[in-house]
Order: C-alpha cells, then sequence, then structure tokens
C-alpha cells in the first residue's frame, strides 16, 4: 500500500507525494525553504520547536490540509505559506513573542473560522485576507507591541468579533476593510 506519512529529512523530502497525508517536521530542521509542500495532498502538519521559519508559499494550495500544530520557536511564518489552504478551520499560535505572519501567508483559507494569536509581533498586509469563513479572532501579546497592518482582515464577511491586546501599537488602513458583520472590537481582551 502507498505510504501516507512523511517525514522531512535533513537531505529533503522522502516517500510517496501521491499519497501523502501527513507530514511531521523533525528538530534538526529549522528552516522550511519556500515552496517545500506547496499543492501537496496533505492532511496534517506537526512542526517542533526547532523550526523558526516557514518559507513562502511552503503550503500554498495545500487544499486538504486541516490539522496544523506548530510550537512556539516559530519567528517567521513567510507570504502566502498557507495562502489557499481551503479546509484549515481553526488557527491557534503561539509565538515567541517577537513572530512575524507576513503578507497573505493565511490569505484565503476559505474554511478558517477562529484564530487565536498569542505572542505575534506583526500580522502582515492581507495576512488573512478574504478568510470569509472567519468568525472570531483573538489577538494578544504581553512582550511586544502588536502591528495589524494594511488590510490585514480584509474581507473577512464572517467576521463578527475581535478581542486584541491593549498592547496594540498599529491597526493599519482597512484592517478590517469589508467585514461587514463586525460587531464587537473589545481592546485589552
Amino acid at each position: 500500500s502507498p505510504a501516507v506519512y512523511m517525514k522531512l529529512g535533513a537531505t529533503g523530502v522522502l516517500g510517496d507525494y501521491e499519497a501523502l497525508e501527513r507530514i511531521e517536521i523533525p528538530s534538526d530542521v529549522t528552516d522550511l525553504p519556500a515552496c517545500t509542500f506547496a499543492s501537496f495532498p496533505v492532511v496534517s502538519l506537526t512542526a517542533t520547536n526547532a523550526l523558526t521559519h516557514i518559507g513562502a508559499k511552503a503550503f500554498y494550495d495545500c487544499s486538504r490540509l486541516v490539522n496544523v500544530t506548530m510550537d512556539s520557536n516559530i519567528a517567521v511564518i513567510s507570504s502566502e505559506a498557507f495562502a489557499y489552504c481551503s479546509q484549515i478551520a481553526e488557527l491557534t499560535f503561539v509565538g515567541n513573542g517577537d513572530t512575524v505572519i507576513e503578507a497573505d501567508a493565511f490569505s484565503y483559507c476559505s474554511a478558517l473560522h477562529t484564530v487565536s494569536l498569542d505572542g505575534v509581533q506583526v500580522i502582515g498586509i492581507s495576512a488573512f485576507c478574504d478568510c470569509t469563513a472567519l468568525e472570531d479572532i483573538s489577538i494578544s501579546n504581553d512582550t511586544y507591541p502588536v502591528s495589524i497592518q494594511d488590510y490585514a482582515f480584509k474581507n473577512c464577511t464572517h467576521l463578527g468579533t475581535a478581542d486584541l491586546s491593549s498592547n496594540i501599537n498599529k491597526i493599519g488602513k482597512q484592517a478590517f476593510a469589508e467585514c461587514s458583520n463586525l460587531s464587537n472590537i473589545n481592546l485589552g481582551a
């Protein structure tokens, strides 16, 4: 039977790509290069504490990706790293205080309905743009001021509640544009 599990090794990706369902990134991998798993049929991702950087489009258009578990040492989630991952429903991420989520990192994740970010310092331009199922967001950081860049949550048409840290130092232009159901923004949550 085909392999349904893949472990990323020091020399690259091993396994049967067509039947890939689960990826585990081991402790000796600190940097995941751009486009590493773009458009792979992966369902589950587990990243260890050693991973500090997820490259641009690393999981771009992984339309079957549902479960994402990442530990706190990730410093950068690069642009479009998880864009168009249409099955991710929840994102809970605890960063190291100065984590940066770059532009469009989770844009067009159409099933994403809950986002909880702790220890993220920058939420990039259009980082969650067009996540049309997104209903609730929670953003906190006790270590550094948080910057929500332009268009970060634009067109999240189902967004109803945004619980934001009292440590927010910037909310960019049109960060919540076209969020037609947004009824509560709680600062200091």
